[in-house]
């Protein structure tokens, strides 16, 4: 039985999150009902082994109200940055995305900023909660700045 607000969280009991068992999840929504689906308004599948968001995408597609995502602590680099883009246009109410203890880079960074601003830009009426520490980015304060100017963030 769902309530007003619910909340996914695919970890805290499985020690071995990773894309197959995001995958198996993502089918099963599938199954639920569109009325249930829409109640589902955040998604934890932290502190995992996930290296590939493909099948994150495919949960996220069928979850049209989402608004909280959670991806920190598990094996993400760059190379996620276009299957985060597909997230930002699936998920038009997303307000906070975690992408903390992961691997990307600064172009990770730039990618991810730079996509959530083109894709989440047609509905400007609420901030994007980007979090991203302790990734391993470098210290580049002009790169940063530059980033600030173009993408007014």
């Amino acid at each position: 039985r769902c309530g007003k607000r619910q909340r996914l969280r695919l970890l805290k009991r499985w020690q071995h999150l990773d894309d197959n068992l995001v995958a198996l999840v993502s089918r099963e929504m599938q199954a639920v009902d569109v009325a249930t689906r829409r109640q589902v308004v955040e998604v934890d599948v932290s502190k995992g082994h996930l290296t590939s968001l493909r099948s994150t995408v495919q949960l996220c597609a069928v979850l049209p109200n989402l608004q909280v995502l959670s991806l920190y602590s598990n094996r993400l680099d760059d190379d996620a940055a276009p299957w985060l883009r597909r997230i930002f246009r699936l998920c038009p109410e997303l307000v906070e995305l975690k992408l903390s203890h992961n691997r990307f880079t600064m172009a990770g960074v730039e990618a991810v900023v730079g996509a959530a601003n083109e894709e989440l830009s047609a509905a400007p009426t609420r901030p994007l909660w980007l979090r991203m520490e302790s990734n391993p980015v470098g210290r580049d304060p002009a790169r940063v700045r530059r980033m600030e100017d173009q993408l007014h963030v």
